[in-house]
């Protein structure tokens, strides 16, 4: 798994200046997060091809199969998770709307891209292959990953073409809709600060209290909107942030067990052990021994 995916809001530069395209295969063999919940200023497509995974959209989550698709607009905060603890794959478009964009800012650019990229219309966001519509989609879809892959003569332009396309048949369907409502806005926009507060403090000892804080509610209230939309209890989120920390640690560096538990906020080698045990199936040591 990449690092750099599991940042909360991306910071880093998804293709080249001249090519903000960037095309990733993301795998998770033993059934566990392929990418935890961040965002960026980027629009993305994911396909997936292998594994049952649950998607989470801002508020929103959906279940998807191999041969469906997901749309993620500027801004959105997403996750893809494994439904099942079985392996799972999916491949990741992300580029910049400014790719798709007119030096002359012509009508296609005012009518269709500057109003999805700035969230004032909403794409559609899953695609299941059930209409002939979403079908062709998808096939766009599969062009553009196997254009970029293999580096095929004139990529760049299969890829422009295949994204134009995918917005014309997003456009098409009739299910756009306008920007989300102020309260839908504002409960995400809170959760952001919450996952961006554990995502920077990990480290360090959390206590609900200060998630709580950060947000202005009561432990009571702030556990239930967090679990209502997260789907697990803010401890378990956190330790589950924590084991996604130390696997990369695990296996990315040769740092010792209690390094590696400190490193990610455990005072504790034998609770860390423990969580790590429960959320992986295997401890530190025979993770990094299969993953060597």
């Amino acid at each position: 798994m990449n690092r750099d995916l599991l940042r909360l809001r991306e910071d880093r530069i998804h293709g080249l200046p001249d090519y903000p395209v960037s095309v990733y295969e993301v795998n998770e063999p033993d059934g566990r997060t392929l990418f935890d919940c961040h965002w960026h200023d980027e629009m993305e497509l994911m396909l997936i091809t292998e594994g049952r995974i649950r998607v989470q959209l801002d508020m929103a989550e959906h279940e998807l199969v191999p041969g469906q698709a997901v749309f993620v607009g500027s801004g959105v905060l997403h996750g893809a998770f494994p439904v099942e603890r079985t392996s799972c794959t999916l491949y990741a478009v992300v580029f910049h709307p400014d790719f798709l964009a007119s030096r002359n800012r012509d009508a296609i650019q005012q009518q269709y891209i500057e109003p999805v990229a700035h969230r004032h219309l909403i794409l559609p966001s899953v695609i299941r292959g059930e209409t002939p519509q979403e079908q062709l989609l998808i096939e766009r879809l599969r062009s553009l990953i196997r254009a970029n892959l293999d580096r095929r003569s004139a990529y760049e332009l299969i890829t422009r073409s295949d994204l134009l396309m995918i917005f014309a048949i997003l456009l098409g369907e009739g299910q756009a809709r306008l920007a989300p409502s102020r309260s839908e806005a504002q409960h995400v926009e809170r959760l952001k600060q919450v996952l961006s507060y554990i995502h920077h403090h990990y480290q360090e000892p959390i206590r609900l209290r200060d998630l709580a804080d950060v947000v202005g509610m009561s432990e009571e209230h702030f556990c239930r909107f967090f679990k209502k939309t997260m789907r697990r209890s803010p401890v378990a989120y956190m330790n589950e942030y924590r084991m996604q920390q130390a696997k990369v640690l695990l296996t990315d560096t040769d740092d010792k067990i209690l390094d590696i538990a400190l490193q990610v906020g455990f005072d504790n080698l034998s609770y860390f052990i423990t969580v790590f045990k429960n959320y992986c199936g295997l401890t530190p040591s025979q993770y990094r021994k299969q993953h060597a």
